[in-house]
């Protein structure tokens, strides 16, 4: 057994124990639970060669149930020592059978303990004459032998998964360090997450704004080409309806499924999954900086139990370096567009010709061009301290949040007013007043035109038509003016 061990897997040396004890007692039947640590609850470790073969076709490796649902043969739990039941059919408070399991005529089962805490459980069952103390002895010797390798084989594979993961880890900070693309990032990360962690598929999903519970596919791998679509299909249309992804969406926690035949909240999946050969699953949230989950990294495996609590540590870690890397990569863009708009918007106003003023809903000037400056004769940054009540004496501040809402209704305004140059003087000018949105923030784009010319040119008019109409009213005579073309 020790030298078997050293090349196989933990089920096979499991079953492979299960065989020889079977051969010692003359046994058709065996299996093997591991004990939770709650000691409240079982799990189905494996049977023997024989017993899936011949004897039972019931499911449930793997399974986790407690121990007050089990059958007479744990017993042992309560007891703490071997039982035998030679005439199983004649036991009162025996329980029924699951379907496909083995009709049971005789059965022994012994506990493996480990100071007060029980570990696992042996059984044998159907020897074609009485189970003796002699019995006892040999299974309980190969039960010793059994956990003894299995929690060999267990801290080999947990130390070989560890390493995996921490390689997998590596491997996505290599990758973050360097990603310049979100979608390029999630399916390497998927990628690395199936070749070096070892799972069998990754899958990524965003969370759709306008529909909280819908998740869409933005990456997949571990499926062959041929049949990637569809089960990227099957995997986005079915999280839809799965409790264990609803419930990862909303607690914000990992959710680890460790027998999706037999979990509850896997009852929509159980059909397409299970043809796929898939038997455990994780839900992991990907979560931004305000805790707020946008997405979720499911991980398929093709064993049970696939993800302890080591595993689970591990894998939230790489999974919050991967949202991490997402919301660093949506900042940079958001920037990049930021940083865009801002620089077409300043150059915009550098390239009108008149004074441009860029105010936002306080009164403020957040922007001014080069021409205001000119104009009023103002430094940029003293302009920019300056808020539209101090320039303007037509707007003083209780008149300014009236001015706001009819700009807001109308969108655009044209007006005549008054801006105060850095000397002192008044400056006519016409503002042509211009409503929008930014990033989230209402602006005034307002272009101030000087009007100082115009202002003068209507003055000297208003001046000669004033002399002449004097002219006019002081002759007694009537007088008609007309023009070249006889226009009165």
């Amino acid at each position: 057994m020790l030298q078997y061990a050293a090349s196989h897997t933990l089920d096979e040396v499991l079953e492979e124990a299960l065989n020889e004890v079977e051969k010692l007692t003359g046994s058709l039947i065996g299996f093997f639970h591991f004990v939770d640590d709650d000691q409240r609850s079982l799990r189905l470790q494996n049977w023997s060669t024989r017993t899936k073969a011949v004897f039972c076709s019931a499911q449930g490796k793997g399974a986790h149930y407690p121990v007050m649902e089990a059958g007479v043969w744990a017993d042992c739990v309560h007891t703490r020592a071997p039982v035998i039941y030679n005439d199983y059919a004649g036991l009162l408070y025996r329980k029924g059978m699951p379907e496909g399991h083995a009709t049971v005529l005789r059965e022994l089962v012994v506990p493996v303990l480990r100071g007060d805490k029980l570990t696992a459980l042996l059984g044998v069952g159907n020897k074609a004459t009485d189970y003796t103390e002699a019995d006892v002895q040999v299974v309980a010797l190969l039960a010793e032998l059994a956990w003894e390798l299995a929690e060999r084989k267990r801290a080999e594979d947990s130390l070989r998964r560890s390493n995996r993961q921490l390689r997998a880890i590596s491997a996505c900070n290599q990758m973050l360090m360097r990603a310049t693309d979100e979608g390029v990032l999630l399916d390497e990360e998927c990628r690395i997450v199936c070749e070096q962690a070892g799972y069998a598929v990754a899958w990524a999903g965003f969370v759709e704004s306008s529909h909280p519970g819908v998740l869409t596919q933005v990456a997949l791998a571990g499926a062959a080409p041929d049949e990637a679509s569809e089960l990227g299909l099957a995997l986005t249309e079915l999280s839809q309806g799965c409790e264990a992804a609803q419930e990862a969406l909303h607690s914000g926690a990992a959710v680890a499924i460790q027998d999706l035949l037999l979990d509850a909240r896997f009852t929509a999946w159980r059909e397409p999954v299970g043809e796929r050969g898939f038997r455990s699953a994780i839900w992991l949230p990907l979560k931004d900086d305000h805790e707020a989950v946008f997405g979720v990294l499911l991980i398929l495996s093709r064993d049970t139990g696939a993800f302890d609590d080591e595993e689970i540590r591990l894998l939230e870690e790489l999974t919050g370096d991967l949202a991490f890397g997402v919301t660093v990569l949506r900042a940079r863009a958001q920037r990049r567009e930021a940083e865009r708009r801002i620089a077409l918007l300043s150059f915009a106003l550098s390239n009108v010709r008149e004074a441009a003023f860029l105010i936002d809903e306080a009164g403020r000037f957040r922007d001014v061009n080069d021409a205001a400056c000119r104009t009023l004769g103002y430094e940029r940054d003293v302009l920019l301290g300056m808020t539209v009540t101090d320039l303007d004496p037509g707007f003083p501040a209780e008149r300014w949040p009236t001015h706001w809402t009819e700009l807001v209704a109308q969108r655009a305004m044209i007006f005549e007013s008054h801006h105060r140059a850095q000397d002192g003087r008044l400056l006519p000018v016409e503002v042509s007043a211009n409503y929008f949105e930014y990033e989230g923030q209402a602006y005034n784009l307002a272009l101030a035109h000087d009007i100082t010319e115009r202002k003068h040119a209507e003055a000297v008019l208003r001046e000669r038509e004033a002399f002449i109409r004097s002219i006019l009213d002081s002759v007694d005579e009537g007088f008609i003016v007309v023009d070249r073309n006889l226009r009165v």
